[in-house]
């Protein structure tokens, strides 16, 4: 009986040391979810093609388990410019019916091998830095052919950053997932993450690009119209360097490459978008541009080559708050001569920079995948109460008119009633015109037949002096 017993530890002794205690078996459970393959990774710095054979013994090697298989501690494995090898033992499960697939997110350039056998090469692996090829595959699929039986998964990866900016922000990184390809192809955010949540994050961006060429359309044409009112101008270009950041996110969510020259692009088009929305600003306002602005004006220059050195996706925001903090200001002190501009600015902006200060801080990291239209928020306002301001010009336009058409009626009356008193007074005047041109005729004929006997009196006096002359001679000589 102790014989029997003893054969049967020996057996099961074989059959421990033959399955590998540190074989991940990926099971079913990948049908609905991306795992990230972070659990008994061995790893060693240098470089050696034998690394990649199955049977290599790696026992010597160091042991780690971590989401980025670069950075299991505070300091990465490979350095920039260096290479590291990462090897792993797994099997799929027997009931995993459905084909696997990796999904990468690496700085720098990578071999992956399976059994030996490149599967994929991202980029390109070299010690000569003039040969290097840097490729982050990001949203990829990479066909992943694992079998029921163990097998060993090779990376030889190579930790080559870009050159700019310099201080990056992290010291390299090589992460893995893999799902089925059914999964990977789903619509289902919770289920399909990893994919969905990027690409809805890029339907937003669409949505917010379609949105600001739509208002820059607009605001073209009413400048183009409405010349006079130049702050539609300086809107339609705020919103059209709007649009050219987007085009800009949206290539670099595209671009496997090394996109330091996107992020530059994207940032600076950021910057002046955001410049010219604060000098809409002092333009509504009437606000006089002084030291603040200037200041404003001064850090954005300083901005763009600390792009060299930094983030773009942290100036460019940084930049984009004090801006906010400006229009929230200028609005603060408009309250009194303009309360419903001033109310419409400070709520969206306020809204605004309370998202940057969320999002820069990671206090709620769910609100990164709104980002997108957290863009258009201080525009919309700004928009919003452009509209205002045309609808209430145009309301006061109305009822000008509608006095002007009043006072023309009331003015068009009293230009009849004069017209009509004035037809009376040319009648009544006329008519003594009349009466007196009578009168006068009336007194020509009398003048005239005065002047006539007075005449005929002459005569008569001259004939009766001419008869009497003889007459009195006559007398005198009987």
């Amino acid at each position: 009986m102790k014989r029997i017993f003893s054969l049967i530890f020996c057996f099961a002794s074989f059959g421990l040391y033959g399955q590998s205690p540190d074989v991940e078996t990926l099971g079913s459970s990948l049908n609905s979810q991306w795992k990230s393959l972070e659990k008994d990774w061995r790893y060693q710095k240098g470089d050696n093609p034998e690394w990649a054979k199955p049977e290599f013994n790696d026992d010597s090697w160091h042991k780690i388990t971590s989401y980025n298989l670069n950075m299991p501690g505070l300091m990465p494995i490979a350095e920039r410019h260096q290479i590291a090898w990462f090897r792993k033992r797994l099997r799929a499960d027997s009931n995993l019916n459905d084909a696997l697939v990796l999904n990468i997110t690496q700085s720098g350039a990578s071999e992956i091998y399976l059994d030996g056998k490149l599967l994929h090469k991202l980029g390109v692996v070299s010690a000569d830095p003039n040969e290097v090829v840097y490729h982050n595959p990001y949203q990829a699929l990479l066909s992943f052919p694992l079998q029921t039986k163990e097998q060993v998964l090779s990376i030889r990866f190579l930790n080559e950053q870009e050159k700019y900016p310099v201080y990056i922000g992290h010291p390299g990184n090589i992460s893995l997932h893999v799902s089925t390809l059914g999964n990977a192809h789903s619509k289902d955010a919770f289920k399909n993450g990893l994919i969905v949540t990027v690409k809805n994050i890029k339907d937003r961006y669409y949505i917010v690009l379609g949105i600001s060429i739509l208002l820059f359309i607009l605001f073209s044409s009413f400048f183009f119209f409405f010349p006079s009112e130049k702050v539609n101008g300086y809107f339609a270009l705020s919103v059209f360097f709007l649009s050219l950041f987007i085009v800009f996110v949206l290539l670099w969510l595209d671009t496997p490459g090394k996109d330091f020259a996107i992020v530059f692009s994207w940032s600076i088009f950021s910057i002046i978008s955001y410049l010219l929305l604060l000098f809409c600003s002092y333009k509504i306002f009437n606000y006089k541009i002084g030291f603040f602005f200037w200041a404003i004006v001064a850090a954005s220059v300083v901005a763009i080559p600390m792009l060299f050195l930094f983030r773009g996706d942290f100036i460019s925001p940084a930049i984009g708050v004090l801006l906010l903090l400006e229009i929230i200001r200028i609005s603060i002190k408009s309250i009194s001569t303009n309360k419903k501009g001033a109310i419409i600015f400070l709520t969206f902006s306020g809204i605004t920079l309370l998202y940057w200060i969320c999002y820069l801080s990671n206090l709620f990291p769910f609100l990164a995948q709104y980002a997108p239209f957290a863009f258009l928020i201080t525009p919309i306002g700004l928009a919003f109460y452009l509209g205002y301001s045309f609808g209430t010009r145009s309301q006061a336009l109305q009822s000008k008119l509608a006095e002007v058409e009043q006072l023309s009626k009331e003015k068009q009356f009293i230009l009849l009633s004069q017209n009509e008193t004035l037809e009376q007074q040319v009648k009544e005047r006329t008519s003594a015109l009349n009466q007196t041109l009578e009168n006068l005729k009336s007194t020509q004929s009398q003048l005239i037949q005065s002047e006539k006997m007075a005449s005929l009196g002459e005569l008569t006096a001259g004939i009766a002096h001419e008869i009497q002359n003889p007459l009195n001679f006559v007398n005198n000589f009987s």
